[in-house]
């Protein structure tokens, strides 16, 4: 089974140790299912994990960043970025490639802590 995570279950996951996203990719890691990546989720994991409000707070070094991004790189399964994603989550045309992601990977999940998703009825 392949899901997709998106980028805040991710950064979430090593910042709340114990919590749901944390389990979730020790589940993972245990390899009880693969992870969806592309490109475009790739360079805004790198991206957000260098946030100053994420870095400086959470106390997330370069190297740390790395490494995070690079596990999923090496354990991830790799989908192309889709060239138009369809328009499907209404409140952020920016999430949109998730979504094609997990269309991509034909996967049973698309696991968010964005309430923006909420407003999706379905995706087939």
């Amino acid at each position: 089974m392949i899901v997709v995570l998106d980028t805040n279950c991710l950064v979430a996951g090593p910042l709340s140790r114990g919590g749901p996203c944390a389990e979730i990719l020790d589940r993972w890691r245990d390899g009880q299912f693969e992870v969806a990546v592309s490109p475009a989720l790739l360079a805004e994991l790198e991206s957000v994990l260098h946030y100053p409000r994420i870095a400086v707070r959470y106390r997330v070094p370069s190297d740390a960043a790395a490494a995070a991004v690079g596990e999923l790189r090496a354990q991830g399964v790799l989908f192309p970025d889709a060239a138009a994603p369809p328009r499907v989550v209404p409140a952020d045309a920016d999430d949109d490639y998730v979504v094609a992601l997990a269309q991509a990977g034909s996967c049973r999940f698309l696991v968010t802590r964005d309430s923006h998703f909420a407003a999706v009825d379905s995706v087939a």
